[in-house]
């Protein structure tokens, strides 16, 4: 009992936006010192179709602020070589090419692990420059063919080691993924979170020139669906929170409607999390949520059994009408109020609140329907080539992230 006193007020401090501003403030102070420029550290993958899209705004970037841009090579990271993570990834920067106006990316491929030692061959057999591992970056995931043909040797033993060396370094550094932006201790993933960067250095005094060049040039969605939008979601996944809080204000602004489908968290269905993951995914989702107003941050893990038996009462609440009303209270409480969804009190209490019967509630969780429901809906997700969550479908393609709900935003700005 005094644990989860004690965990909840350690989690607000470590994601409260003061603790975040005190460390910004000693890092910048020993900038002015000791270093003086703003030094930026951008980590590229050839394995990585985001670190392609992304390094195409570099040059803007170094252009418009006042950086000292460094960009080191490294290998896999995150099992990015999975077959349906790259699958998706590939897809998803299709899509965003075509949002930012880049460089044609419609043919774009898989390439093989032959075209990819050849292109890691060539990137660090040269000087790297932003020029080079973009033109690099096209060759390889749009005309991968050139690279087999010309390229077909193994990749030599030094550029290997030189790729562990430098995959191993941004791991010690605090990261688990290629396509991120390093500065001053903090990390921002992809031409996603780049606008947070750059609202940081602007605050700072090192924009040079103000530009929109990251803004989307095209909406994702020429119209919103007319269908109920399936959305994926976890009690345990703190972007599914800020996807839930999203969804609340898109459907009061546009009168959308999404069936929301929970699925266990990921350690519960066999996958594993690093602690160096756990903690960038906190981190990040903390500061997303602040940049929305959401609250954040007073916490407690909700793994466990209390998981099993909040599926199974959202599947009681449906059947009275209220699923979205429990989902939205107890996946509040899990985030920002510390609700210890293990203690059978407080979701006797959420469900009582909600004008619901608690020996009823009892019998559904003894059931275990919802987790049956809960497997099935798994089961539905993997078929679209995901596992994770926030999760969506429209018009029978697949979304993941909390991010690319702003699409729907987007389309109903562009209808005024």
């Amino acid at each position: 009992m005094l644990t989860n006193l004690i965990k909840p007020r350690i989690a607000a401090l470590l994601t409260s936006q003061w603790l975040a501003t005190v460390k910004r403030f000693f890092f910048e102070l020993y900038r002015k010192v000791f270093v003086r420029s703003h030094p930026v550290t951008f980590y590229y993958s050839c394995y990585d179709p985001y670190s392609h899209i992304t390094a195409q705004k570099l040059s803007e970037f170094a252009m418009y602020y006042d950086i000292k841009l460094t960009i080191i090579i490294v290998g896999v990271t995150n099992n990015i070589d999975e077959q349906a993570h790259i699958n998706y990834a590939l897809q998803d920067c299709k899509r965003l090419s075509k949002q930012f106006q880049l460089a044609d990316f419609s043919d774009a491929k898989v390439p093989s692990n032959i075209a990819i030692d050849a292109a890691n061959m060539q990137l660090l057999s040269n000087e790297i420059t932003i020029e080079k591992i973009i033109e690099i970056g096209h060759q390889l995931w749009c005309h991968s063919e050139t690279f087999s043909v010309k390229h077909h040797h193994a990749i030599a033993a030094h550029v290997a080691q030189q790729l562990e060396k430098s995959t191993q370094g941004l791991l010690n550094t605090g990261h688990y993924q290629s396509s991120v932006f390093h500065y001053g201790n903090e990390w921002y993933w992809s031409i996603d979170r780049m606008p947070f960067l750059a609202n940081r250095l602007k605050r700072l005094g090192a924009c040079r020139h103000q530009s929109e060049f990251l803004t989307p040039k095209l909406a994702l969605l020429s119209r919103l669906p007319t269908q109920p939008i399936p959305i994926y979601l976890s009690f345990r996944s703190p972007y599914s929170y800020i996807a839930l809080c999203k969804i609340k204000k898109i459907t009061e602004l546009t009168g959308l409607k999404f069936i929301i489908k929970p699925i266990l968290p990921m350690v519960m269905r066999g996958m594993t999390l690093s602690p160096n993951k756990k903690m960038n995914i906190l981190l990040d989702a903390a500061r997303v949520a602040h940049h929305h107003n959401f609250s954040f941050g007073t916490i407690i893990d909700p793994l466990g059994h209390g998981i099993n038996e909040c599926i199974n009462l959202f599947y009681f609440a449906e059947k009275h009408d209220k699923s979205f009303d429990f989902i939205d209270t107890v996946i509040q409480g899990i985030w920002s109020q510390g609700l210890d969804i293990n203690e059978p009190h407080q979701l006797q209490q959420i469900v009582t609140n909600l004008g619901l019967d608690w020996n009823e509630a009892q019998l559904a969780i003894k059931a275990n329907h919802g987790i049956e429901q809960a497997h099935f809906n798994s089961a539905q997700l993997a078929e679209t080539g995901l596992w994770g969550v926030p999760s969506f479908i429209v018009d029978n393609e697949a979304f993941w992230g909390q991010e690319r709900l702003d699409m729907f935003d987007e389309c109903n700005l562009n209808r005024r």
